[in-house]
């Protein structure tokens, strides 16, 4: 069987399950209204903050890593975690 989808792995992946740096990592997309598919590039403190946290959040289908050099993008799944947790407040 070959490497799961982002539907595949986004099923097991909801705002409980994610961690609080994760969260944080999300939060920043919220925070500066960012949509599905629009791609927000992450600089400074701020990038080594989250750093870890973006690379999961790929890994886990909920963000695109593009090309621009700290670019990331949500998916849908993203974004729908993304406002989850803003809505649980997590």
């Amino acid at each position: 069987m070959g490497q799961p989808t982002e539907s595949m792995r986004a099923l097991s992946t909801n705002a409980t399950s994610l961690s609080a740096p994760e969260r944080a990592a999300l939060k920043v997309f919220s925070d500066f209204h960012v949509g599905p598919g629009k791609m927000f590039c992450f600089n400074g403190p701020v990038l080594e903050k989250h750093r870890h946290s973006l690379v999961t959040l790929v890994d886990k289908g909920l963000l695109m890593k593009e090309q621009f050099a700290s670019g990331y993008s949500l998916t849908p799944t993203g974004h729908r975690a993304m406002q989850a947790a803003a809505r649980t407040g997590a």
